[in-house]
């Protein structure tokens, strides 16, 4: 084989056009930075760049019972895995939606605030681009539930019972979920 011997800008320039045709025909393109279809009641409008992670996984879900949402340290995980969340449970028409969150002990009371200044509970009126506005609910509201404790096994099971309707996240702290295995 031979060696190439060009820098990065050389190699992208003779070859670029080239690896691009070569991915659009190998991919399917789900969404278009900027391509917001999918109001959400939120408290906190996320920023352009994680509406569109938002509305990217969601698409990736539409299809899929699995996608990872991947992000340095700062750039809104938490509030795009709530929203994501909150996307699924309304786009599923479910009553009840179940949304288990491991994390760090030292997160879970994160979660548990993020979830409550992020959330709406019933109806939110959400400005559009376009300059209207669309009213959108979160079925029965969202809970948060703490399950860290001594006591986790019996909020699972509380979970399981379908004793509570909405938008449900049990959180759970990695210590926890190890102290409990059997």
């Amino acid at each position: 084989m031979k060696k190439l011997n060009m820098n990065m800008v050389d190699f992208l320039t003779k070859y670029g056009p080239k690896l691009v045709a070569d991915i659009l025909d190998r991919s399917t393109i789900l969404h278009n930075p900027g391509d917001l279809t999918q109001p959400l009641p939120l408290l906190r409008t996320p920023f352009l760049a994680q509406g569109d992670c938002i509305e990217g996984i969601g698409k990736v879900l539409d299809n899929n019972r699995t996608a990872l949402l991947n992000g340095a340290m700062g750039t809104g995980k938490t509030l795009m895995g709530i929203a994501i969340a909150v996307r699924e449970h309304i786009i599923s028409g479910r009553q009840t939606s179940n949304v288990t969150v491991e994390a760090p002990p030292t997160l879970i009371e994160k979660w548990d605030r993020e979830i409550t200044i992020s959330v709406a509970q019933g109806f939110l009126d959400v400005p559009m681009e376009n300059g209207q506005t669309v009213r959108v609910e979160v079925p029965n509201g969202s809970k948060v539930f703490n399950c860290s404790g001594s006591d986790a096994i019996s909020k699972f099971q509380e979970m399981e019972s379908g004793k509570h309707t909405g938008l449900c996240f049990w959180l759970v702290a990695d210590t926890t979920v190890r102290r409990h295995y059997h």
